[in-house]
């Protein structure tokens, strides 16, 4: 398991599934633990079939698109398997239920657990369980047949990487280390809305194992966003706690978190907005001198028949729109 899923992914204890980060190793001393890298094997242990490659649920989600980004997928799988070990035939909602808790931002779970016939669930193939077809990663609805089958439109297709998904042996960025690989590091601001007053980077710079540093005052930057109203560092206003004043690029992590806390700014406090309506009233906190009142062009497009829109040629409207 990556570091990056170890965090977060649920595990097997003696007992019944646990959220890792929330379990101390002596709870667990003396026990059984099964991480997803073991999940096969657990599930050779219960049953009669040859050893698997994968545990059902990580077939499943193989098979059915359930690994996206993967970053929720170890724990989805480990809580999955966990629900059919209790209740080998679940309902949409004890689905739902089993594995609360993992967030999907990817899919809404559509691909996880989709909506089956009556509000049930079809059964997940299992070895041993002959005669019944998988449906969706966890339980779900039999694709609709087609008239003109798709090789690649419309089907299932497993993504290049899902099988290190599945297994929790993808890496992410902060399991990547190469020769020669030089680690970054972002200073923030810590308020929500000044002036910055001074800026010295000078013992940063000074700073053994330091390659460099950067400030939006000694670099040309380019505005982004959708109002154009963003650059990457910020040169004179922050306007947002956690506004990105400099970077440093160091030979090391430690070395360029020490460099970022050696970085000297003094900030002007400005008066702050905190609510859409209240940097609409009259003498509220300007944000962007570029936006008076802190409003600002709002562009919709619409697309559709022109009649059924009531819009112009061209399908576009304009309107002003609250940015503050």
């Amino acid at each position: 398991m990556t570091r990056e899923t170890a965090a977060r992914a649920p595990f097997w204890s003696t007992a019944a599934p646990s959220t890792s980060c929330l379990v101390l190793a002596l709870d667990v001393d003396g026990g059984e633990v099964t991480t997803i890298e073991g999940l096969p094997a657990r599930w050779h242990a219960r049953s009669s079939d040859r050893p698997p490659s994968l545990h059902p649920v990580q077939q499943g989600f193989l098979e059915e698109g359930g690994a996206q980004c993967g970053f929720c997928t170890a724990g989805m799988v480990m809580a999955a398997a966990g629900l059919l070990e209790t209740a080998p035939d679940p309902t949409e909602a004890e689905i739902r239920a089993g594995l609360e808790g993992n967030l999907c931002r990817c899919t809404g779970y559509v691909k996880i657990v989709p909506r089956g016939p009556g509000g049930r669930a079809s059964a997940c193939a299992r070895p041993g369980r002959p005669g019944r077809e998988r449906r969706s990663a966890v339980r779900g609805r039999r694709p609709p047949r087609r008239a003109r089958p798709f090789r690649v439109i419309g089907t299932r297709v497993t993504k290049l990487d899902a099988m290190e998904k599945v297994t929790g042996s993808v890496q992410y960025l902060p399991d990547l280390d190469v020769p020669g690989m030089v680690w970054g590091k972002i200073l923030r601001t810590p308020v929500p809305h000044a002036r910055i007053a001074r800026l010295d980077t000078s013992r940063a710079e000074a700073l053994p194992g330091v390659l460099g540093v950067v400030t939006g005052r000694n670099v040309e930057q380019r505005a982004f966003g959708y109002a154009k109203d963003h650059l990457a560092l910020k040169p004179d206003v922050v306007r947002c706690i956690r506004d990105e004043v400099a970077a440093v690029a160091a030979e090391t992590e430690e070395i360029a978190a020490e460099a970022c806390r050696l970085i000297d700014v003094e900030y002007e406090e400005l008066p702050a907005v905190f609510d859409p309506e209240a940097a609409l009233r009259p003498g509220a906190p300007q944000v962007h001198s570029r936006f008076p009142g802190n409003l600002g062009e709002l562009r919709l497009q619409v697309h559709g028949r022109r009649r059924r829109s009531r819009l112009p040629r061209g399908g576009r409207a304009w309107s002003r729109g609250r940015t503050g």
